[in-house]
């Protein structure tokens, strides 16, 4: 639970405070990419989370998916998409 609550959202918060105003031209770069990544992430642990049968590794594996969509959307560098990860 630890790593579903606190260590996966302190690293969605890191992207937010420390990656983005340092960064801004090197995440505009790479936006599509990370975006990717994350997409492909969130698939492969969305359909490893269907397989599992112990609650807490579908509580783990569900809060890593859910970040990777929350990444990005940070990536896609829109309001909309500040708004969607901090609302997920």
């Amino acid at each position: 639970m630890m790593l579903a609550g606190i260590l996966l959202k302190l690293g969605g918060y890191g992207f937010i405070k420390i990656l983005f105003p340092i960064l801004t031209l090197s995440t505009l770069k790479f936006g599509p990419f990370m975006i990717m990544v994350s997409i492909i992430g969130a698939i492969i642990t969305s359909l490893s989370t269907i397989r599992q049968l112990d609650l807490k590794k579908v509580i783990a594996y569900a809060s890593i998916g859910h970040m990777a969509i929350s990444i990005a959307s940070l990536f896609t560098n829109s309001v909309f998409g500040l708004y969607g990860s901090f609302l997920l």
